[in-house]
């Protein structure tokens, strides 16, 4: 059985499909049992695993990480020429967090 009283860490792999399913695991999980979340000692990932646990070590809400990175994709299909940008140091003026939250 599980030790609450343990510490454990929380870890997302990478590949860029997984991270929507590990947006919805990870939503149903704080709605339902968010101490598992909120006793975590640490987060980790991969990939696009590394988004999903930097957001919620950050506290960004899920919604708005959702809303942000539909934001993003769809601005990087509208410029064809910003596909060797993405990621990170992307220059894109539609990808701003403030406009989401």
């Amino acid at each position: 059985m599980f030790d609450l009283s343990e510490e454990w860490n929380i870890s997302f792999a990478g590949c860029g499909f997984r991270s929507i399913y590990y947006v919805g695991a990870l939503s149903c999980i704080l709605e339902r049992v968010p101490q598992l979340v909120q006793g975590a000692s640490k987060f980790g990932g991969a990939s696009s695993g590394c988004l999903v646990a930097a957001a919620l070590a950050v506290g960004i809400p899920i919604g708005c990480f959702i809303r942000y990175g539909t934001l993003c994709w769809k601005s990087f299909r509208r410029t064809p020429t910003s596909w060797p940008r993405v990621g990170s140091m992307c220059p894109s003026p539609d990808c701003q967090m403030e406009e989401m939250c």
